[in-house]
């Protein structure tokens, strides 16, 4: 059996750069002391000797732990039958020992009786990986850094992979690159890296691929039909619709974006002085590999009038063309100068922190200023960052353990206040809010950053809601009051002028008990906190409206009895005026001795004069107003 070492350049270069002899002179070291030597990087097994490979490859990563962090060591292995062998896996991990199918049997020979754990799983097409106690990868999400420096390309200007050049990089394919990465902003980490992992082996677009989506050419749409109106980055709404219009410019663009690059530039090119048509030229000459060119048009757009937010996207654009080209010291410059333009673009604020961190300052002295869900993002992916990867994602954790507890405070304040008010709610708007704070409190409790923020907004943008809510119900508190004090008035009017108080105790007790709920209610309206004793009060302002229909029946019926007793008091009063009138026009009558009056005077005529008289006052006194 034979082993191949084959280095990975671009990962080695970057971990180790002046290093990287002393690299290759301990791997020899530690190789020749087991395994025959035959050429550069290629040694023989003897049998039963496979094993100390674990050993081996251990002990490397311990001899240059202060270079490699959490990332692998920089080179693969493969195993071989033949000596003579150039075959590799289309894919390959750094830090992994591979071999072919025909090699099983041997493999597994090699570790018969061993008291070693190890494992054999399938790769890629016919391949299998070796798994060792010293190939496993650190219990950390994104584990597979490693992978981006492994591919045969110049790094992509689109996503930094190797694996593909840069003008077919799978980004470009993907039609809405905002919205994607805004879905995956919502997913938590581990989860966006299984999907980015699962997307690379199946060689389909992925997060990974769209994650600087500013730098596609979609996201001209933002830069031709809304950046006049935005003066910087926190303005923007990364998922915005963002219709592209016609003419040659809209035409130009939608075939930029479909990847027709000679319709785009003679599209373009017709409308050659319009900043538009430059930046869109720009475009197509970095994806025909016209860097120059591309410099040409990206230079004559800043020298035309336009918005902030453009601006400082162009300055950007150049500092980015020149980091991409080696040129940092220019780039960092230029990076400079589109920040001091926008303090909150957060691309270029990036790129500074990845130019610090190649320039050795440690990124601990940075991570602290990565609050926003993007930047963690492109933090938690950037291929740079392989080397602090473990201690990138354990500050990721703490910040979205912090996030988390904050919007947990603000969901607890939005319950705490719905719970206070559920009470004088519709059972339709009950409902409603409880599904709202469970959707809340489940993106918050099981969902990535991105969904944390915006649940964490909305909770406050409920509690304020129901602020309002609360708000209102004190009107409608005031306004029930204020009826319910007219409403008093009325009754305390009446009850003042009811002769019969003695005989009806109960109105006046209601009345006072009406009076004390106005008088309570009314007080507790001054309370800074009203929220609290709501449902007490619409309940007790519930009684009072009761205790007012209550006394407004009570009221009819003394009314009525203080009518009758008026009429009664009228006619008897009457009554009696005139009986005594009558009777004593029959004495003087008796006492005068006259023969006319004595026919006049008798009984029946005193009687049928008493019944008229009689039903007179009661006439008069049901047709007389009591009021």
């Amino acid at each position: 059996m034979f082993l191949k070492v084959v280095e990975i350049p671009k990962l080695k270069h970057f971990l180790f750069k002046t290093s990287s002899q002393e690299v290759d002179y301990h791997v020899e070291e530690f190789l020749k002391k087991t395994y025959k030597e035959i050429s550069s990087n290629l040694y023989q097994v003897p049998p039963k000797n496979l094993v100390y490979l674990n050993e081996i490859l251990y002990n490397l990563k311990e001899r240059f732990k202060k270079f490699l962090g959490s990332s692998p060591l920089p080179f693969y292995v493969i195993l071989s039958k033949e000596r003579d062998f150039s075959e590799k896996p289309r894919y390959v991990r750094a830090g992994k020992v591979y071999f072919q199918e025909n090699l099983k049997r041997e493999v597994l020979q090699e570790f018969e009786g061993v008291n070693l754990f190890y494992k054999v799983q399938d790769w890629l097409d016919n391949w299998k990986e070796l798994m060792l106690p010293a190939t496993v990868d650190p219990k950390i999400s994104f584990f597979y850094k490693d992978f981006f420096f492994t591919g045969p390309n110049p790094t992509c200007f689109f996503c930094e992979s190797t694996h593909h050049p840069y003008h077919k990089c799978p980004g470009l394919l993907e039609p809405q690159p905002r919205s994607v990465l805004e879905q995956a902003l919502d997913l938590p980490f581990s989860e966006i890296a299984q999907i980015i992992w699962q997307g690379l082996i199946e060689e389909k677009p992925n997060y990974f691929h769209i994650r600087h989506f500013y730098l596609l050419p979609e996201f001209l749409k933002i830069v031709f039909y809304r950046g006049e109106g935005l003066t910087s980055w926190s303005q923007l709404k990364i998922s915005i619709e963002t219709p592209v219009r016609g003419g040659n410019i809209g035409i130009g663009l939608d075939a930029l974006i479909k990847g027709d690059l000679n319709v785009a530039e003679s599209r373009f090119l017709e409308e050659e002085s319009d900043l538009k048509a430059c930046i869109g030229l720009t475009f197509v000459n970095l994806l025909k590999n016209r860097w120059d060119r591309a410099l040409y048009f990206l230079e004559t757009a800043l020298s035309q009038n336009t918005s902030n937010f453009i601006k400082s996207y162009l300055i950007f654009l150049k500092g980015y063309i020149y980091e991409y080209q080696g040129n940092d010291l220019t780039a960092k410059d230029l990076y400079q100068r589109a920040f001091e333009l926008d303090k909150t673009f957060l691309p270029v604020f990036f790129r500074l922190r990845v130019l610090d961190y190649l320039n050795d300052e440690p990124i601990e002295k940075f991570m602290g200023y990565f609050g926003h869900p993007l930047l963690i993002f492109w933090a938690f992916t950037e291929p740079l960052f392989i080397r602090d990867q473990e201690e990138l994602e354990n500050f990721i954790e703490k910040r979205i353990l912090e996030k988390r507890e904050n919007a947990l405070q603000r969901l607890k304040e939005a319950e705490d206040l719905f719970h206070r008010l559920k009470h004088v709610m519709s059972k339709d708007e009950i409902i409603e809010y409880e599904e709202l704070l469970k959707t809340l409190a489940y993106d918050i409790y099981h969902r990535g950053m991105g969904a944390i923020d915006k649940a964490s907004d909305r909770a406050l943008d409920l509690t304020l809601e129901l602020q309002a809510l609360v708000y209102n119900k004190v009107k409608e508190i005031d306004h029930k009051i204020t009826e319910l004090k007219k409403q008093y008035e009325v009754l305390a009017n009446f009850w003042v002028k009811y002769p019969y108080k003695e005989e009806d105790m109960i109105f006046g007790k209601e009345l006072k008990s009406l009076k004390d709920l106005i008088e309570k209610n009314l007080e507790k309206t001054k309370k800074r906190d009203i929220s609290q004793i709501l449902p007490l009060m619409f309940s007790e302002l519930n009684l009072a409206e009761e205790k007012v229909q209550l006394l407004k029946d009570l009221k009819v019926d003394l009314k009525k009895k203080w009518v009758f007793r008026r009429r009664l008091t009228d006619f008897l009063r009457n009554f009696l005026l005139l009986e005594t009138l009558l009777v004593t026009f029959y004495v003087i009558g008796y006492l005068l001795e006259s023969s006319l009056l004595e026919s006049l005077l008798s009984i029946p005529m005193f009687l049928i004069i008493s019944v008229v008289l009689l039903l007179l006052c009661l006439i008069l006194a049901y047709t007389k107003n009591p009021e």
